[in-house]
């Protein structure tokens, strides 16, 4: 049984949505489709529960139109993809913007937003795309289960951002899934819902919520692979907004993601995927838009003997700060890596907000952080050091500081005030050579 999880770009409109129906009936075996909203969706309910809030006329009328807007394209998708189906789905679809329309009119009474009512409201966003969905497999002659994720996956009441409860989300899970006699269920990513003692509320997971779900789902149901597609073929070797010769690594380690998401890097975030890789569940990135690329395979076990460097990302506007002393670390959001260097205490700071993080009697640098990554690269000094000699930029560079301790799949540049796009891409074309 496999997860495939699509993301909004990958269910934006019509077009998409048949594109992605075409990948899921060509996949073989039992199937699990875990989807997020359509592109763009959730920014427009927010914008409306916001408004709702306000309570006057001029924000009355602009949440009515942003929701009519969102009810417009779900219903227009259903118009050109369905006949026979059409009156049931749209009938389906309307009793969602009833139940969302008396939320935001709650919203709108009591004059006041709160962090449950918010999901309360994004929630729709996945709600209206699973519909649309299972009505379309079923247009097209394909039974299907369509679950709430609401009654699957229970979490704690930090709305936002909430975290799952394990133990039960492995029990609900399994026993829904057992009494579903179809190769094909269609669950909602990125919702969940708490018990506050009374009544159950809705919560959302945050940062690639639908990721989260689709892993938590593939290990408590041990799937054989989680495919999460997107609008890319796979992670990329850099930033492919920034530098058009970006090219897919075919496959790399957990450990690889984690640093790279830490750095800034548009990847999968670590926490959305550590349940599949607690379970040594493969995960595919994939591209809805190109689905006959190979895509990104991620393992936990990976393990490449030779010194490959697969990646590199940066981070602007930080601060080298070094100590005569260790000063406090806590591995928050501005501090960004810790290390002793030569009996000197080495922080990398981010830029911004950092003035109570420094000591007085040290020294600050403004900098910028290039972190490698790929295999074996943490404890080969000598071959990194030959990668280095082979960058033309390093009389124009000021590197303040090579950190080999990060971690074992990646070394860090602390680099002065430079182009640090040049850097960049000039690292990336030896990396391609």
């Amino acid at each position: 049984m496999k997860i495939m999880k699509f993301g909004g770009s990958s269910v934006a409109d019509y077009p998409q949505m048949v594109k992605v129906f075409d990948i899921v009936n060509n996949a073989q075996g039992k199937k699990i489709v875990v989807l997020s909203a359509c592109k763009g969706i959730t920014d427009k309910l927010e914008q409306a529960a916001m408004l709702a809030a306000e309570k006057t006329t001029n924000h009355s009328a602009n949440k009515n139109s942003i929701l009519k807007s969102i009810e417009n394209h779900h219903i227009n998708i259903l118009k050109s993809v369905l006949q026979k189906c059409l009156s049931p789905a749209i009938e389906a679809v309307n009793n969602l913007f009833k139940e969302l329309q008396n939320i935001l009119e709650g919203i709108s009474f009591l004059n006041e937003l709160t962090d449950a009512t918010r999901d309360s409201v994004l929630a729709f966003g996945e709600l209206l795309s699973t519909t649309i969905f299972h009505f379309l497999c079923k247009e097209k002659g394909i039974e299907n289960a369509l679950l709430d994720a609401r009654n699957l996956i229970y979490t704690d009441n930090n709305y936002n951002n909430a975290t799952p409860i394990i133990k039960l989300c492995d029990e609900n899970i399994t026993k829904e899934y057992e009494k579903i006699n179809a190769d094909l269920v269609i669950i909602q990513g990125f919702i969940g819902s708490y018990n506050d003692g009374i009544i159950r509320k809705t919560t959302t997971l945050g940062r690639g919520g639908s990721d989260y779900s689709a892993s938590i789902i593939g290990s408590i149901l041990n799937a054989e692979e989680i495919q999460i597609w997107t609008d890319v073929d796979g992670v990329l070797s850099a930033d492919p907004r920034l530098y058009n010769n970006a090219f897919t690594i075919k496959q790399m380690a957990f450990e690889e993601i984690k640093d790279l998401s830490f750095w800034g890097a548009k990847v999968l975030h670590p926490k959305t995927i550590q349940p599949a890789i607690e379970k040594n569940i493969n995960i595919k990135v994939l591209n809805t838009f190109n689905p006959s690329n190979h895509g990104t395979l991620i393992t936990a076990n990976f393990s490449n003997k030779n010194f490959v460097i697969n990646s590199v990302v940066a981070k602007e506007n930080c601060i080298l700060n070094i100590a005569s002393k260790n000063i406090s670390s806590d591995f928050s959001n501005d501090i960004l890596y810790s290390n002793y260097c030569n009996k000197t205490f080495i922080n990398l700071l981010d830029g911004k907000n950092i003035s109570e993080k420094i000591a007085n009697n040290s020294l600050n640098f403004p900098c910028s952080v290039i972190c490698i990554c790929g295999s074996n690269l943490g404890n080969n000094y000598a071959l990194f050091s030959n990668f280095l000699s082979k960058l033309n930029f390093l009389e124009d560079v000021d590197i303040l500081q090579i950190i080999f301790g990060f971690s074992f799949n990646s070394v860090l540049l602390v680099v002065g005030k430079c182009d640090i796009h040049k850097v960049v891409s000039e690292i990336h074309k030896v990396m391609l050579k």
